[in-house]
């Protein structure tokens, strides 16, 4: 039986250990309620920086057999996280350690769900994931503590990427081809678009916008076969744009930079810079919208 323990307040993290490995197994009478029968086999696994400390006691959260439960000292209560049957898979805690983000699989066309525990007020949102691009899961992250990526596959080729508003469980905008960025207005997603029919741009750039009815705007599209895109990013203040494009055939790497304008979503014209053809990496601007 597999057991892991995702989590607990950080006063308490050498206790619960010794009692776990001291222990062996459960043997809290609530606990035997609870959970499938016991195992010696217990790993400590990250613990949140920011996790919620407990006056007088602490909590743990575990993952037993697929299942989430939540252990509390003191009273010894185990309690089942969202009480779901289905295998869940635990994708991690949200940056600031509040909110522990699984996915498990509902009804009798198992459509994933994302369900987000509050340890703080012990309480689940459950978010169904609706949108063609997420429906075939492949992975879930975090994007920051208001925001999470959900990845899938959509047929016949290509990856969907829906990002969530973790607050609410609200979509707020997908994409599917290569995912790129979430803008700073936290809603505009930067992106490649797989073309399925050749001889198609195979590098472009688009941003998709998260509503109205012209949602895809390319930004820079090529229709040169040799080149592909590494990376592409635009700045926090949303004035600038960068690719990382290279040409195999020439095995030559540019950067190019253009103006990039909120208004009429457009970018241009671009200066372009040479890139050492063995430098690999990804682009980033820092806090002044410098690239570098």
């Amino acid at each position: 039986m597999n057991k892991r323990l995702l989590g607990v307040s950080v006063t308490a993290l050498i206790s619960l250990s010794a009692i776990l490995s001291s222990c062996g197994s459960f043997s809290s009478p609530k606990a035997a309620e609870v959970l499938p029968s016991s195992s010696s086999v217990i790993s400590v696994s990250s613990v949140p920086s920011a996790a919620p400390v407990l006056a007088d006691s602490f909590f743990a959260l575990l993952e037993v057999n697929k299942r989430l439960y939540r252990y509390q000292s003191g009273t010894g209560d185990f309690k089942a996280i969202g009480n779901k049957d289905e295998d869940m898979l635990t994708i991690g805690f949200s940056p600031d350690g509040r909110k522990l983000l699984f996915r498990y699989f509902s009804g009798p066309a198992q459509e994933p769900v994302m369900g987000i525990y509050s340890p703080d007020e012990g309480l689940t949102l459950d978010i169904p994931v609706k949108n063609q691009y997420g429906e075939q899961f492949m992975d879930a992250s975090w994007r920051n503590n208001r925001q999470f990526i959900v990845e899938g596959h959509v047929n016949p080729s290509v990856e969907g990427y829906v990002l969530y508003d973790a607050e609410t469980g609200q979509e707020i905008n997908y994409c599917g081809g290569e995912f790129f960025q979430v803008l700073a207005d936290e809603r505009t997603m930067l992106f490649q678009l797989t073309p399925h029919v050749f001889p198609e741009p195979t590098a472009n750039v688009a941003v998709m916008l998260p509503e109205g009815n012209e949602r895809i705007r390319n930004l820079y599209s090529t229709d040169n076969p040799d080149e592909t895109i590494i990376d592409a990013k635009i700045s926090p203040d949303l004035r600038q744009f960068a690719i990382w494009k290279h040409n195999t055939a020439e095995n030559r790497s540019v950067l190019a930079v253009a103006d990039y304008d909120t208004a009429s979503i457009k970018a241009g014209p671009f200066t372009g810079y040479e890139i050492p053809a063995e430098v690999a990496g990804n682009l980033l601007f820092d806090k002044t919208s410098s690239w570098r």
